[in-house]
């Protein structure tokens, strides 16, 4: 089975035994659990259904021999089958912290971007994300700080709460768990894959795209607008003037963005290369997919 780091597999489809599911209880099963289930097929034996099957994706859309099934994750008679896609293309959108608790955060919503972009909320597929739900600084593959919780759909809302890791873990989440307490850090960024979306009218002065169903890949705390008062504020609660100026680096990329730009990516992202100034430690490449 083929094996890149920048292309990962995903769930394709999710496979119902037709002797414990009848086909209702199959597609009723998929949206409770936020899986598609508008590509249905079946699998037969002998003229006889054997296996209910909601496609995420065409077959066709996926890379040759790259495909597995996976059974541990899911109860019994259930299972999927999960592929690289051909063409993974990544968009990232900013979201906010919530006015009510400081570890909750609006993830996204369906307000027009800078760039003109909407995301519709009741087309977000969470079935990968919730495997696992885990939350990174800065879209940094090598940089956990928790997980999230009770993500969910909530009007037009995309809300999850950040848990971090327990105090102790590494002085970075330390540090970055306070900032979130004390509001200084209070945006995060979701990295999605667009499934099925629409150029918004041209007539429209915003003219960019509506994506009607979207992939969550991953979502992570950032430092968009961190950086004005950040240092007064924290030194305030005596934090580690270098270790802030480190971490809020972090969160940026080489010119001074955010480390999940506005900025639309290309449909066929490949590898993109992010130096990050990091105190004491080597120059590093990460890899966004």
């Amino acid at each position: 089975m083929r094996k890149d780091v920048d292309n990962p597999q995903i769930i394709q489809a999710i496979w119902h035994d037709a002797s414990m599911f009848s086909r209702n209880e199959a597609a009723s099963w998929c949206e409770e659990h936020d899986f598609l289930i508008d590509i249905y097929r079946t699998r037969k034996e002998e003229g006889e259904i054997t296996y209910h099957i909601h496609a995420q994706f065409e077959p066709d859309e996926a890379v040759e021999d790259s495909w597995a099934t996976l059974y541990d994750d899911f109860p019994d008679g259930i299972s999927a089958s999960v592929c690289q896609k051909k063409e993974l293309s990544m968009r990232f959108i900013r979201g906010t912290q919530s006015l009510d608790d400081p570890l909750e955060f609006i993830m996204s919503d369906e307000t027009i971007d800078s760039y003109g972009d909407i995301i519709v909320a009741k087309g977000w597929n969470l079935s990968n994300f919730k495997l696992n739900p885990i939350a990174l600084w800065g879209h940094d593959h090598k940089s956990p700080i928790g997980a999230w919780e009770k993500v969910r759909v909530s009007g037009k809302q995309l809300i999850g709460k950040l848990k971090f890791a327990a105090a102790g873990t590494s002085e970075e989440i330390d540090v970055l768990r306070k900032l979130v307490e004390q509001r200084i850090i209070k945006a995060v960024s979701v990295g999605f894959q667009p499934i099925e979306y629409e150029e918004i009218d041209k007539e429209n002065p915003w003219g960019g795209i509506k994506f009607l169903k979207s992939m969550l890949h991953e979502c992570s705390l950032v430092s968009v607008g961190a950086n004005p008062n950040a240092l007064a504020v924290a030194k305030s609660y005596g934090l580690n003037e270098i270790q802030l100026k480190d971490i809020l680096n972090h969160g940026r990329d080489i010119h001074g963005r955010n480390a999940a730009p506005l900025a639309k990516i290309e449909r066929t992202i490949g590898t993109a290369e992010k130096i990050l100034s990091r105190a004491g430690c080597p120059t590093s490449t990460i890899t966004v997919h």
